[in-house]
Parts: C-alpha cells; sequence; structure tokens
C-alpha cells in the first residue's frame, strides 16, 4: 500500500506538469495570434465586414485577409471568384495538424515516459533504416506542402496590399513574409490606418 501511495504523486507529476507546460505555451501562442489578429479586426470593421470580431478566433483572421479584396483570386491557372473558398481547406489543414501535433505531443510525454522499454535487440538495425526512410519521406511532403502553403498566402497578401495601393510592396513583402512573418505583421498595422478598401463603400458591395 505505500508503494502505491508514493507511486500517486510521481504519476501525478508525470501527467500535471507536461500538460501545465502545454496549458502555458497555449496561453503565450495565443498572445501573439491576438497581436497579429488586432489589425484585422480594425481593416474588417473600418470595411463593414459583417463579423469582424472573428479575427480573434485562431486562425480565422486568414478569412479576413482572404475574403477583402474584390478581385478574384488568381494561383496560376486556378481562378476563384468567391475568395472564401481558398480559406476552408486551409483551415481544415491547418485544424488537422493542430489535432496530430496533440497526439504526437501526449505520445511523446506522457505514453512513452511511463512505457517499460522491451528488452529484445532482434532487427534494430532494420527498424532504424525503416526509420531513416519514414523520416525522409516525411520531410519531402512537410517540404512540398510548406511550398505550396507559403504559395497560396503570398497570393492572398499580395491580392490585400495591392488593394490598399500597396503596389510597390505587393510582390517583396509577401515573398519576404515567408521566411520572417514579422513582414506582413507590421504591413496589417500600416494599412489598418489606410482609407477603407474602394473608398469605404463597405465589404458587401452589390448586395454580396
Amino acid at each position: 500500500m505505500a508503494h502505491v501511495i508514493w507511486f500517486v504523486p510521481l504519476l501525478l507529476m508525470f501527467l500535471l506538469v507536461p500538460l501545465i507546460l502545454l496549458l502555458f505555451w497555449g496561453i503565450m501562442v495565443y498572445v501573439c495570434y491576438l497581436i497579429t489578429a488586432i489589425p484585422f479586426f480594425i481593416i474588417a470593421k473600418n470595411c463593414d465586414f459583417r463579423f469582424p470580431w472573428i479575427a480573434f478566433i485562431p486562425m480565422c483572421k486568414d478569412y479576413i485577409a482572404f475574403t477583402l479584396p474584390f478581385n478574384e483570386y488568381r494561383l496560376g491557372f486556378i481562378k476563384i471568384k468567391h475568395r472564401g473558398i481558398v480559406f476552408w481547406p486551409l483551415f481544415i489543414f491547418k485544424l488537422l495538424g493542430v489535432i496530430l501535433f496533440f497526439i504526437w505531443y501526449i505520445n511523446i510525454t506522457i505514453v512513452k515516459l511511463l512505457s517499460v522499454p522491451a528488452p529484445e535487440t532482434e532487427g534494430v538495425f532494420q527498424s532504424d533504416i525503416y526509420s531513416t526512410i519514414a523520416l525522409v519521406v516525411f520531410a519531402v511532403i512537410s517540404f512540398l506542402i510548406f511550398a505550396l502553403l507559403s504559395l497560396i498566402h503570398w497570393r492572398k497578401n499580395y491580392d490585400l496590399l495591392k488593394a490598399y495601393g500597396m503596389d510597390q510592396h505587393a510582390i517583396w513583402a509577401p515573398l519576404v513574409n515567408i521566411i520572417c512573418p514579422l513582414v506582413m505583421v507590421i504591413f496589417s498595422y500600416i494599412i489598418m490606418n489606410k482609407e477603407p478598401i474602394n473608398g469605404g463603400w463597405g465589404y458587401y458591395r452589390n448586395g454580396l
């Protein structure tokens, strides 16, 4: 019985400490997101966007950035008139990424810490080869996904800057933003003080 009582605090430490750290990390990430969302809330409000508060929902400030420009979304041969359509697959994809991250985090911090390693060593070399191949494949797929997402967001930021008459920055700023996301944060604070798109006619022009 004494052994069980001694084990309970240790188990709670293994369970609670990672969760507390994850909660703290999540709060810090949201505070950083909030800083980037404020200008999009103001931009949407100035353009008479119906629900400007969605900017404060994680990942949803991109919906505002995608939909505010009035021109159709173009990426190579792809042309999309209703720009919001571009946002939803990205939102689902990012949401799945967050879920997978939580699964990975729980597996690393809780399952593996509490699991007892098996004594068998047979086939370790072969297992390492498979792990290396899987890692390379994962790295290649991750790079391709990153490249595709970067291209999609580049066009989004390009259209947004063009909509606010910042043509001289519309190409280089979104490109540099891929490496340093702080660039578009600065530009979002700049354009939030500019005249609303189309002189303040409102986002829902022509009944849209």
